[in-house]
């Protein structure tokens, strides 16, 4: 698992140290046209990470939220707030490779803005992480495998979950966002032009091919749950890896429905009917049977209609308990796909390993 876009707000600064930062970006405003009144004012700046991937840094001077449900604006000492793919900036792309390391991946960009601005920044550690997401690669045996995979999943549709074709699925709420799509057509769309003038031919095309066969996986933490689960607003030095690791599975898990443990999931016809038989018995076991081959044929939303909830949301949990999957299910026993393959970061067919070009990259800020 790497860490991939990120958006950091720095602490309070030094008028001349924002002015610095002004100096060299483009000022947006919003004026009240009825009583001239500035509703709102901040400069950005777009600097530059590895091979013209981009950083966004922006100057504010005052706070928005809501206290009691009510909104509020504070003016405050000038700020900034940085946002930017810490993949891209330190790689150029996002494909494979991505860092592993939070903290020192943090001092290395903010070291980086500052020799772009010529400026001081407060150190890493003190700056407040506003959203965090962190991403897998799965690397399949073609596009097309990637394209079954992702068509064979039998999840709920509502208005959280958006399809993209063939190619992508994303499910959003308040805390967390997630996706998943095929990493060939994001790269072919994103940042192949970008990196046409950067790097020669054989290149691209070796990292076009191994996008191809690519599955990826983001979860997107938001501020509301950063700031739910620590119990205050995080800063970079609270964030661990660990904590970025159980916050994907957990994600995974809800969108699935099924646990992290990749050899304990079954979901051909005869091992499901075996699995269920031994974990409930015969009797209990025909109704969860009969309920997972609607859901391996339906889908969740169409199974979901003949129930009411708190009888469709107990075979669910009996049928995660037991580790029965019904997505990618192949009922005639001929599923070219592995059956054991899932999101979790156990998984054989993950693609994880920090790029030792970043990991050189890193050296200087560990510790």
């Amino acid at each position: 698992m790497s860490v991939d876009t990120v958006k950091l707000r720095s602490p309070f600064l030094r008028e001349e140290v924002a002015e610095q930062i002004e100096n060299r970006g483009m000022l947006r405003q919003g004026i009240d046209l009825k009583t001239g009144e500035k509703i709102y004012a901040f400069t950005t700046v777009k600097l530059k990470g590895m091979y013209n991937s981009t950083i966004s840094v922006k100057v504010e001077r005052s706070l928005k939220g809501f206290m009691n449900r009510k909104p509020y604006k504070k003016i405050t000492p000038p700020f900034v707030t940085i946002e930017c793919s810490l993949h891209k900036a330190l790689l150029g792309h996002n494909i494979l490779g991505g860092t592993m390391q939070f903290l020192p991946s943090v001092r290395w960009l903010i070291q980086r803005i500052e020799k772009q601005l010529g400026i001081s920044l407060p150190q890493a550690e003190e700056w407040q992480v506003r959203r965090i997401d962190v991403a897998s690669t799965f690397v399949f045996q073609s596009a097309e495998e990637v394209f079954r995979w992702l068509n064979g999943l039998k999840f709920e549709t509502n208005q959280k979950i958006q399809t993209f074709g063939r190619h992508g699925i994303s499910m959003v709420n308040s805390l967390t966002a997630l996706k998943l799509y095929h990493k060939g057509m994001e790269f072919k769309k994103n940042d192949l032009k970008r990196l046409k003038n950067l790097l020669d031919k054989t290149q691209l095309h070796e990292m076009q091919l191994v996008a191809d066969s690519t599955l990826r996986t983001e979860v997107e933490i938001k501020f509301r749950k950063l700031r739910h689960d620590y119990g205050h607003e995080p800063v970079v030095s609270d964030i661990t890896m660990d904590y970025l690791l159980h916050t994907y599975n957990q994600q995974v898990s809800k969108f699935l429905n099924e646990d992290g443990n990749h050899g304990w999931v079954v979901r051909e016809v005869t091992a499901v009917r075996r699995r269920l038989s031994k974990e409930y018995g015969q009797r209990r076991a025909n109704s969860l049977f009969n309920v997972w081959y609607q859901l391996a044929t339906l889908g969740e939303t169409e199974v979901k209609k003949s129930y009411c909830m708190p009888t469709y949301y107990e075979k669910i949990r009996l049928l995660k308990k037991a580790g029965c999957s019904w997505h990618n299910v192949s009922l005639n026993e001929e599923n070219q796909l592995p059956t054991n393959f899932t999101l979790f970061l156990d998984n054989k067919r993950i693609k994880e390993s920090q790029s030792p070009i970043v990991t050189e990259m890193l050296k200087p800020f560990q510790g």
